[in-house]
């Protein structure tokens, strides 16, 4: 099972976002990627999980203090870093590394998994597009000889805005929006205004056997319950092969 959510700063309940996200991995496949991670959530999280599960952070260059951070949560030692991020996330991405971790299992060496959290200002028409560009680069970089699964905060809703257009670059790259692809509405939300801006992004040409063996959910409970302004996405494994 894989979850992505951006848990809004740690504005919620602290102890209910980190239930929440142990409930979320029960196997070694499970990985649960978080977006808007604050350096005090960080803290928070580690004293209540880090003695069972393992915490992947980004690579941030030194001597910066970002405000927030993607991590991703998983047992310990399924899941590590990927060594072409590792080798070039920082000359690629530069000052919003802390926006992007690329991880893969250990074991099961059948898929790459990017966490991905695109900057809002590029929504205004006029705003930032090195974060896609630097994403387009690292997507040129990674194998595609196995499943590729871009999970996370696209900030991207509106048409004509920038984001959407380099949405649409990317995705030319060969990747489906496994939401819209499986026959789901775009109008569902997962975000408190109404809009979905958090995706899955697979490659199409492994995009039959993942929906093969994953359902994709979106959990509002924990917008509802106040525990962030964002949805939980998920994808999750199937129970039956009719599921």
């Amino acid at each position: 099972m894989i979850t992505s959510w951006n848990v809004g700063s740690f504005k919620g309940n602290r102890s209910k976002i980190t239930a929440y996200i142990s409930e979320n991995i029960n196997t070694e496949d499970d990985l649960v990627i978080l977006h808007e991670v604050t350096p005090a959530g960080y803290k928070f999280m580690s004293e209540k999980l880090s003695d069972k599960f393992e915490i992947l952070s980004p690579i941030i260059p030194e001597n910066t203090s970002p405000r927030f951070f993607t991590a991703a949560v998983c047992q310990k030692g399924a899941y590590v870093l990927d060594e072409t991020y590792k080798n070039n996330v920082l000359c690629v991405f530069e000052e919003y590394s802390n926006r992007v971790t690329v991880l893969c299992r250990t074991l099961k060496k059948d898929m790459t998994v990017v966490g991905v959290h695109i900057p809002i200002n590029g929504n205004s028409g006029y705003g930032e597009t090195n974060y896609w560009e630097s994403l387009m680069r690292l997507h040129d970089m990674l194998p595609k000889d196995k499943a590729l699964i871009y999970a996370g905060d696209f900030n991207t809703y509106s048409p004509g805005t920038v984001n959407k257009r380099k949405l649409y670059e990317l995705m030319s790259k060969g990747l489906v929006d496994f939401w819209l692809e499986c026959g789901r509405c775009h109008n569902f939300p997962t975000y408190e205004k109404g809009t979905r801006i958090d995706l899955m992004l697979v490659s199409g040409k492994h995009f039959d056997e993942l929906s093969e063996k994953y359902v994709m959910q979106i959990d509002d409970t924990v917008m509802k319950n106040k525990l962030s302004d964002h949805s939980a996405i998920i994808l999750k494994e199937k129970t039956h092969p009719k599921l």
